[in-house]
């Protein structure tokens, strides 16, 4: 008798566990599916910030194309525009990635592959970046091979990459210094 009052009382914890652990997993699923939810809306956040960020910047590149036709002679006004043209066309490419925001959720952003010479990547990279570094009165240079430097990469990625450093570089160096590029 004792021995099978002790055995119903295993048994009825195990009862009692095991509908808590029923429970429990009921909660996890409903917590998942909460999630998933959530994970959707800001999905769908994103693409729709993406898309309204997008529609001011055709207005902001035919503005800088126009800056330039406005004043053909002025160097300053020149470089403004082309500066602008520049940054509006680099947020163009980012927020294009956005919009296509199931391949950047699944880590499948597409790269271009192409062989090109890093110091047009160089280039584009330092113009994008030259406003936050004179801002800053740094002095800057930059060394390059003397003969071409062949890469295979993705051009706007690479561009991407260089400028964050050179950014990162320009803002977290004290005002005034040294900063220089080694390719």
């Amino acid at each position: 008798a004792s021995l099978s009052a002790s055995i119903n009382q295993m048994l009825d914890r195990l009862y009692e566990q095991r509908q808590a652990l029923t429970r429990e997993g009921e909660k996890l699923v409903d917590l998942a599916e909460a999630l998933k939810r959530a994970d959707k809306r800001k999905d769908e956040f994103v693409a729709m910030l993406a898309h309204e960020l997008r529609n001011p910047l055709a207005p902001i590149m035919t503005g800088a194309d126009m800056l330039t036709l406005a004043a053909p002679d002025d160097s300053t006004v020149q470089r403004t525009g082309q500066i602008i043209g520049t940054q509006a066309k680099h947020m163009a490419r980012i927020i294009d990635d956005l919009l296509d925001i199931s391949r950047i959720i699944r880590g499948q952003v597409t790269l271009k592959l192409e062989t090109i010479d890093f110091a047009t990547v160089v280039a584009v990279a330092v113009e994008q970046i030259r406003p936050l570094i004179e801002s800053s009165q740094h002095h800057f240079s930059v060394l390059l091979p003397a003969a071409p430097f062949p890469v295979n990469g993705d051009h706007a990625r690479l561009v991407q990459v260089t400028s964050n450093l050179l950014n990162n570089a320009a803002k977290y160096t004290p005002e005034g210094a040294h900063l220089d590029l080694r390719v």
